[in-house]
């Protein structure tokens, strides 16, 4: 098998090479859009280039007819992955390739399967001779071609879209791979209608011609290392609005947002800024200023842009224009403001706290200082009310002595002895008034301290013979002083009683006293295990001025009095809380 070097044979091997090394390239792209479906359509180019070299080396007519088969493989590919290429290069954002777009390889897939299988049907190839080189064309060969140019033209048609939509320095690019994809296809509709130079195949020289295009503008135009569709789609999105002045200062290019900003149309391209921009003196004022210094300017009454000018040059520093962005900052502005407001409004807010806090702390100051008058008021008035008791109890005493000193000088027992029961009376409120100098707490009186003093007053002074003891059972309570005069009078003639009848002839006992609290009642008992009283006894009717002072002092306390039966003497008077 030996290949000779025809023109043909040396650009077919041109394209295998070519291919090959640009499938290559691209495949390392593969993430740019369209790089990987472009790599697969020279790859199918490259296959179908090296079976047509094949087809110019084999001569058994078994393995020719195999090569053919082989390269109409390859035919049927170019179709669809010229379309997908197109797809996946300018509208991969809008359109994604999915599942549903690969159906178009149903009919590439039926007519190659059908080539492979064409000596039992006859559809790609007639069956009248042998050699596939030169047979005519069969139905599903004529449909496949039909549906083949169908997908190019499709592609073609979306291509020149997405040139029309690029941008103006990358409208070339667009192009050349218009250019380079049609001059196969014009060639092999020249080759199928005939009108191809009589023993000339041009099928190898154009897509040699093709192949080198597509090289070009791989490497010389950088096609997938700058896609112009995607910076296309990513300008032409941007919510920032772009304006492309040349050097002489003619709007040369803008994008949607800039027009949807400024309100103007694409008639204003190729006019000067100053004119297209007219309605906005502020901005064309900055623009024609030249300051690359960053600007907020307004456009109309509720509008403000952020405004930046980059200089556009390339590396020498040759000068071509100028990039204008504007960027809408209508919302941060009005922010802006409502913070601004709401700032003031707060510092108002505040200095009005401080003033009423400077004034609460006055005012606090102020009550504290007549908190401290008062309590120093306080401090005297207790002072006052200690001394005053101090004064009542040191009076009584005087009471107590004087009324000794007569009790002393008397004759009379019977008036002695009454005058004897008045002392004890004044003694027993002495204490009271002696109990609240020494207290804390003026308002009212420890009562089981007060009766102990009581208690350890009437046994010093009349418990004289061993054998008689007066005990106390007191609960904690705190009693006024209106109401520890009754009880403490009450306890006295109740003691002084029970001295005097409860015991005879040097009988031995117990005088008991308790006072518990019940809930808000007081219960108060005073009992003795003495004789007791004498049958009939009606301690609410008696001419004893002690038993009447005991019913009226309960009475005072609001007290119901009890004698209940049994051996010795018990009272038990019922009270309740003060004030309750």
């Amino acid at each position: 098998m030996i290949i000779g070097l025809s023109p043909e044979a040396i650009g077919y091997a041109t394209i295998v090479v070519v291919a090959i090394v640009l499938e290559m390239y691209i495949w390392r792209r593969r993430t740019m859009p369209g790089s990987r479906y472009f790599s697969w359509l020279l790859a199918a180019m490259s296959f179908w280039a090296l079976t047509c070299l094949l087809e110019l080396a084999v001569s058994d007519q078994f393995l020719l007819n195999l090569v053919i088969r082989l390269q109409y493989l390859a035919v049927t590919c170019a179709g669809p992955l010229w379309l997908l290429f197109v797809l996946d290069y300018g509208y991969h954002s809008r359109w994604p390739i999915t599942g549903r777009v690969h159906w178009i390889w149903v009919v590439p897939v039926i007519a190659s399967l059908m080539a492979l299988t064409n000596d039992w049907h006859g559809l790609i190839w007639p069956r009248t001779g042998a050699d596939l080189s030169i047979l005519g064309h069969g139905v599903v060969l004529s449909i496949n071609l039909v549906y083949t140019y169908t997908l190019v033209l499709a592609g073609f048609i979306l291509m020149l879209l997405t040139a029309i939509t690029s941008y103006k320095s990358d409208l070339r690019k667009a192009v050349t791979l218009l250019a380079g994809t049609m001059i196969p296809v014009a060639s092999s509709v020249i080759y199928y209608v005939g009108l191809a130079p009589a023993g000339i195949d041009i099928t190898a020289p154009a897509l040699t011609a093709t192949i080198l295009i597509y090289a070009w503008s791989i490497f010389g135009q950088r096609l997938f290392e700058l896609v112009p569709v995607a910076r296309e789609l990513l300008v032409s999105s941007m919510a920032d609005g772009m304006l492309v002045l040349d050097k002489d200062g003619l709007l040369a290019d803008l994008n949607p947002a800039a027009l949807k900003l400024l309100g103007i149309t694409e008639a204003s391209l190729g006019r000067q800024a100053d004119d297209a921009l007219a309605k906005w003196p502020g901005l064309t004022e900055y623009i024609r200023s030249g300051d690359d210094t960053p600007a907020e300017i307004t456009i109309g009454d509720s509008v403000w842009l952020d405004v930046r000018i980059s200089v556009i040059s390339d590396g020498k520093g040759k000068y071509y224009g100028r990039l204008v962005s504007l960027r809408d900052i209508t919302a941060h502005k009005l922010s802006e403001g409502a913070i601004t407001r709401s700032n003031e409004s707060l510092r108002a807010e505040v200095a009005e706290r401080k003033q009423a806090e400077q004034a609460l702390q006055r005012e606090i100051a102020v009550r504290r200082q007549t908190e401290e008058r008062l309590e120093v008021s306080l401090k005297e008035k207790e002072l006052l009310l200690k001394e005053i008791h101090h004064r009542v109890k040191n009076n009584l005493q005087i009471i107590s002595s004087l009324m000794s000193l007569q009790i002393s000088g008397m004759t009379n027992e019977v008036a002695s002895a009454s005058l004897k029961e008045s002392q004890n009376r004044i003694k027993s409120m002495a204490l009271i008034h002696e109990q609240l100098y020494l207290s804390r707490d003026l308002a009212s009186i420890d009562i089981k301290s007060y009766i102990q003093s009581l208690i350890v007053y009437w046994t010093r002074s009349y418990v004289t013979r061993p054998g008689l003891a007066i005990t106390a059972d007191i609960e904690d309570i705190s009693l006024d002083i209106d109401t520890a005069i009754p009880c403490g009078l009450i306890i006295n003639e109740l003691i002084s009683n029970s001295l005097k009848y409860a015991f005879k002839d040097g009988q031995t006992g117990t005088i008991k006293v308790a006072l518990v609290r019940d809930g808000d009642m007081y219960r108060l008992t005073v009992s003795d295990d003495g004789v007791g009283l004498p049958p009939g006894f009606d301690f609410r009717n008696t001419t004893s001025l002690g038993m009447q002072l005991v019913v009226t002092l309960a009475g005072q306390l609001d007290g119901v009095i009890e004698h209940p039966e049994g051996p010795g003497t018990t009272f038990i008077i019922t009270f309740g809380k003060p004030g309750a």
